[in-house]
């Protein structure tokens, strides 16, 4: 679908030729078209500026009001994306995949490697490493890892606040100062 944006010059161009030379007849459907005009643009801004991809300011605003989402001050491209994992949190069913999946959207990070391990009954480790994710990063996935997981699920998130390339540890057992798990309950 593309917007119009020539409805007064189609619909000139469709006027029959005995019409043309007719200077009140051309000055009225001009009037015509050009209220037409309006209406497509009124409608077309109504129709995308509510799309979450290319909503702003308010209107970004408004669509995470609609599904729980406050902005305390974020910018646009950061809360799109708490937006968009607080619509995959509130649709969550508690499944691993749709937990990771939350993680990626809160992220917005390609190098982020999220890893889940199932451990004692109902008890379930994330790692995330791949970039540093500061203490508010990790209290933001909390939040919403505690609304999307199901009941009587305990979540340890760990991760670490410096880059991977920063990190100094002996094994995958032992982790540094830099490193913290917390529990979701």
């Amino acid at each position: 679908m593309e917007k119009i944006t020539d409805h007064v010059d189609q619909g000139l161009a469709r006027v029959p030729y005995q019409m043309q030379d007719k200077p009140k007849y051309l000055a009225l459907l001009t009037i015509f078209l050009e209220r037409w005009q309006e209406v497509e643009n009124a409608f077309w801004d109504l129709f995308v500026e509510r799309f979450l991809d290319s909503a702003e300011n308010d209107q970004l605003g408004i669509l995470g009001f609609i599904v729980g989402q406050p902005r305390n001050g974020l910018l646009d491209d950061v809360y799109r994306r708490y937006i968009r994992a607080r619509i995959a949190t509130n649709r969550s069913n508690g499944t691993v995949e749709e937990l990771l999946q939350i993680i990626r959207l809160i992220a917005g990070n390609d190098e982020v490697s999220i890893r889940a391990i199932r451990q004692d009954h109902a008890t379930l480790l994330i790692s995330v490493t791949g970039a540093a994710v500061t203490a508010e990063l990790q209290e933001i996935i909390r939040s919403f890892l505690f609304d999307a997981k199901a009941g009587g699920v305990r979540i340890i998130l760990q991760s670490a606040d410096v880059a991977p390339d920063d990190l100094f540890y002996w094994d995958t057992t032992t982790w540094d100062d830099h490193y913290w798990a917390s529990s979701v309950e």
